[in-house]
């Protein structure tokens, strides 16, 4: 999108296109999660300086695994 009305793009190798696009983008997208967390950090502030980009860039965060740890937290050593 050109000029996009929240003021920033994002792309972290995420499919960013629909089905309807008619120019060949590539074919193997990774999920969403990275964008979905960049999205989050880059609105969680009213303004990003060259710093907070750089932040930006060495982010560890990991859902799939703060949703993979949620789910086993419960169960037995026993069953590990």
């Amino acid at each position: 999108s050109l000029n996009p009305a929240q003021g920033y793009i994002v792309t972290c190798n995420h499919r960013v296109v629909d089905d309807r696009y008619p120019h060949h983008l590539g074919a193997l997208w990774v999920n969403g999660y990275r964008a979905r967390r960049l999205v989050a950090l880059i609105e969680s502030q009213p303004q990003l300086t060259l710093a907070d980009c750089r932040r930006l860039q060495y982010d560890f965060h990991c859902e799939p695994g703060r949703e993979l740890a949620a789910l086993v937290a419960g169960l037995p050593l026993a069953d590990a």
